[in-house]
């Protein structure tokens, strides 16, 4: 199937190490090309436009590796980040139990 990618993402996946073989996992919007040739043959194709792309898990392992570009989580305005986690937070407590259900003594139909 014919692919499509653009901008940045396309940048990313060209200087990515994803090479011709390499199992991916694509997600997109499946579109349909039509034209008609010189000599009058109507023609169509499917084209995937790509939203993404992620390596297939099914027969090797992944790392998954920061962007290249300017990624500095440290220097990003603290409340983008939130508060600090406090040094022995008490564990968040388990929700009620919902209540046992009382057996039928007849059936309900």
């Amino acid at each position: 199937m014919d692919c499509s990618a653009w901008r940045q993402f396309a940048e990313n996946l060209a200087e990515s190490n994803v090479t011709k073989g390499t199992r991916v996992v694509v997600a997109g919007r499946l579109r349909t090309d039509r034209w008609e040739t010189p000599e009058g043959e109507k023609r169509s194709r499917m084209v995937m436009d790509v939203d993404d792309v992620g390596a297939s898990m099914t027969f090797t392992t992944v790392t998954i590796a920061a962007p290249h570009a300017a990624y500095h989580p440290e220097k990003q305005h603290p409340t983008t980040l939130g508060p600090p986690p406090a040094a022995h937070a008490p564990p968040h407590p388990l929700p009620p139990k919902p209540p046992t259900p009382t057996p039928l003594r007849a059936p309900p139909f």
